[in-house]
């Protein structure tokens, strides 16, 4: 008796735990990226050179010598959307009519209009041409509550959607984990503790959904220790990372798991001992692993932490690694150097002739050209077709 008493006991057990992952693989399935959907989605009369312009946005600000050849570019599908930088804004109506100007070269696929404005020394809009300033992101979190910073957020998103810009490339979402970081220095983060930037951060990209506008959360996997700007240099965090560092991106993911994330330039042996982050699969991978399953955006090229690869390098890497949607500013106009100025062209033939060759596979286009053209039909789709 006390035999089948055991044998029983241990059927209910399987019992037990083959329901249990059943349930367990029904949810995993549930909730996993939806990769393979995606890539299905596209359809087979999209050209080639169509998808891969999806993947790029140029500066605004070039010689107004070229300025038609970007308009041909637009009209073309060769470019996702424009950046447009505080040299490019003399006031609300003179950026309302540019961009809708632009809008109107091209209905079929609807146009990034990008921008970053975090508030503070991080401003392309401010009362200097004709908009409001706004607090950086330690100001807002040291003297006023989340209830408070929605507003300010909110009123500052109202700008910038009657501006015509429908992405902003912000928040922070680094937390200070050195006082003497380039963040901390720029007021850039919100804090020194996880909570904190996961709460204004929330905030700042609730009231930017709120008016239809898309944000990217930088910069993965967190810069808040780096004492070099990128800009001038490759940061080299490896011992002053921490893992939780992690933590305001993971919460954020929890409610907006399809909002774009930033990747920086910065190295970290503690994640990719080879790679910098913005060339690390290994490093986009744990966005997977976070149930992150919106845009991988990098940081843009021009920079000097990037100085040392090649182009075709940085982009061929940069794709086979998770990058979805590359931005070039343009700054300057350096014939040949395509790393500081790239027309929309030569990107397009670099990736073009690399999946000839094999070096990346169709698929990765694919996966890109759908999460971008789904990210636009989500939010500016129908007011761009108006």
């Amino acid at each position: 008796m006390k035999k089948v008493g055991i044998i029983l006991l241990l059927v209910v057990i399987t019992i037990i735990a083959c329901v249990f992952l059943f349930f367990s693989n029904l949810y995993n399935l549930k909730n996993a990226p939806d990769t393979q959907e995606n890539i299905s989605d596209v359809k087979d009369d999209i050209p080639l050179d169509v998808k891969i312009g999806q993947m790029i946005v140029i500066g605004y600000n070039n010689p107004e010598s070229i300025m038609s050849s970007i308009y041909s570019d637009i009209e073309n599908n060769k470019v996702s959307g424009l950046i447009f930088y505080k040299c490019d804004i003399k006031s609300p109506s003179e950026i309302k009519n540019k961009i809708s100007y632009l809008i109107s070269l091209n209905k079929k696929y609807p146009l990034f209009f990008v921008i970053d404005q975090e508030g503070g020394k991080v401003s392309r809009i401010a009362d200097d041409n004709g908009f409001k300033t706004y607090p950086s992101a330690i100001k807002i979190a040291k003297k006023y509550s989340p209830d408070k910073a929605y507003k300010i957020y909110n009123k500052m998103a109202s700008d910038l959607k009657n501006a015509g810009f429908n992405f902003n490339l912000a928040p922070c979402v680094d937390i200070i984990a050195n006082k003497n970081s380039f963040i901390s220095t720029r007021d850039r983060s919100y804090g020194t503790d996880s909570k904190t930037v996961y709460t204004y951060s929330r905030e700042f990209i609730k009231a930017h959904n709120d008016n239809r506008i898309i944000t990217a959360l930088k910069h993965f996997p967190g810069i808040g220790s780096a004492s070099l700007d990128s800009h001038k240099g490759l940061p080299d965090i490896t011992n002053t990372w921490n893992k939780f560092e992690l933590i305001p991106f993971q919460k954020i993911f929890s409610e907006y798991p399809n909002e774009p994330v930033m990747i920086g330039h910065i190295f970290n042996k503690k994640i990719d001992d080879e790679n910098i982050s913005s060339l690390s699969e290994k490093t986009i991978n744990m966005l997977s692993d976070m149930r992150h399953n919106g845009i991988v955006v990098a940081d843009a090229y021009d920079m000097d932490a990037v100085n040392k690869y090649d182009i075709n390098e940085i982009i061929i890497k940069a794709i086979n690694s998770g990058v979805n949607l590359f931005i070039f500013p343009n700054h300057s106009y350096i014939k040949d150097n395509y790393r500081l100025y790239m027309p929309p062209d030569v990107f397009i033939n670099i990736v073009k002739n690399a999946v000839a060759e094999g070096k990346i596979a169709e698929d990765k286009i694919n996966l890109s050209f759908n999460k971008i053209t789904k990210l636009k039909k989500e939010y500016i789709k129908d007011e761009q077709n108006d």
